[in-house]
């Protein structure tokens, strides 16, 4: 059984013939402009559950991918907004999936809860009084 991978790349020819057959992978295939790399599930398995277990809830956490500064953790990280725009109360808030994925690549998230878009709103007020002229007539 084998887990595939598929990348988009104008340089898809350039680069499969980097990418050597082991027993973890196979040969690339190149389509074009994709690049389709078939994996061993077993072996990569038998790679990547040992490793989720040793890294438990820090497991794919990378602490210095959003630093602003190759200089180092002294210059600090980039800022990242999720805002929570009109959330449906019947349905979990998905951004708290994003948020995890961006303070696991070192990002400092800030949290903003809109509970209400009204642009529309507005929007259809400034076109009614640009229509009527004036505020009695809307």
């Amino acid at each position: 059984m084998f887990g595939c991978l598929v990348i988009f790349s104008s340089a898809a020819n350039h680069i499969a013939p980097c990418i050597p057959e082991s027993g973890l992978v196979k040969k690339p295939i190149v389509n074009r402009q994709f690049l389709t790399l078939f994996f061993q599930l077993a072996s990569l398995f038998e790679l990547v559950v040992p490793s989720v277990l040793r890294g438990g809830s820090k497991w794919g956490y990378i602490p210095l991918l959003a630093l602003k500064s190759i200089g180092g953790p002294s210059h600090g990280r980039n800022d990242i907004l999720v805002e929570f725009s009109s959330p449906n109360i019947a349905k979990p808030f998905y951004q708290d999936r994003l948020m995890n994925l961006y303070e696991g690549a070192s990002w400092d998230v800030v949290q903003l809860n809109c509970l209400s878009d009204w642009g529309k709103q507005y929007c259809l007020r400034a076109l009614g009084l640009k229509m009527l002229g004036d505020t009695k007539s809307l």
